[in-house]
């Protein structure tokens, strides 16, 4: 099924597997930031605030390539679900 849907809308696939990507990673991100906050009580709003900033550029770097690599050639969309263990149909991880 979703090698026909990607044989079918390779465009739209790696668009949906770009999204999926970027969910996970900011569930990732959250759920890290509420683990800091526990083991850092001390730090401040400000403090914190500035920590999901710099988790946030940096993802965003990271994925800056694939995103326009995948915008080029949709191809790598499966792999990039398989590796990531996306449900890129639906979004989830």
């Amino acid at each position: 099924m979703v090698r026909l849907l990607m044989d079918a809308l390779p465009g739209e696939f790696a668009e949906t597997v770009v999204v999926a990507l970027h969910r996970k990673a900011a569930t990732v991100c959250e759920a890290e930031l509420r683990r800091l906050a526990t083991r850092v009580p001390e730090l401040d709003a400000r403090a914190r605030e500035e920590v999901g900033r710099a988790i946030d550029s940096v993802v965003a770097a990271f994925f800056h390539d694939a995103t326009l690599r995948l915008a080029k050639d949709a191809r790598h969309a499966e792999a990039l679900g398989v590796l990531f263990a996306l449900d890129a149909l639906g979004g989830r991880s």
